[in-house]
């Protein structure tokens, strides 16, 4: 499971707060698992469509489709780079481990 807490320097971290966060990870979030990627581009870096339209690496992997039977509607639901920045994480909804792990 993957919490997400933002780092803002103005963001007060009060009771009330904290609910919240907490609120938001149990009823948005769920169970996520994560797979990594290695090899491709940085996330910043634009595509260019059949249409012409520019779009970064990153919101092209979020916008790809998912296939019939998972959670969502898209593949991945975070897509992040590693710290590193030769890794890059995908979280996906626990449940459908097995549309991504397949032999």
């Amino acid at each position: 499971m993957l919490l997400y807490i933002p780092l803002n320097d103005n963001i007060t971290y009060e009771p009330g707060y904290r609910q919240k966060v907490i609120f938001n990870h149990d009823n948005y979030l769920g169970n996520e698992a994560a797979l990594c990627i290695q090899g491709l581009a940085d996330l910043n870096t634009n595509a260019v469509l059949k249409n012409s339209t520019q779009v970064s690496l990153q919101l092209l992997l979020r916008s790809l489709p998912a296939p019939k039977g998972m959670q969502t509607s898209q593949l991945f639901r975070l897509v992040e780079q590693s710290n590193s920045g030769n890794v890059i994480l995908a979280t996906y909804y626990e449940e459908d481990q097995e549309i991504y792990i397949q032999p």
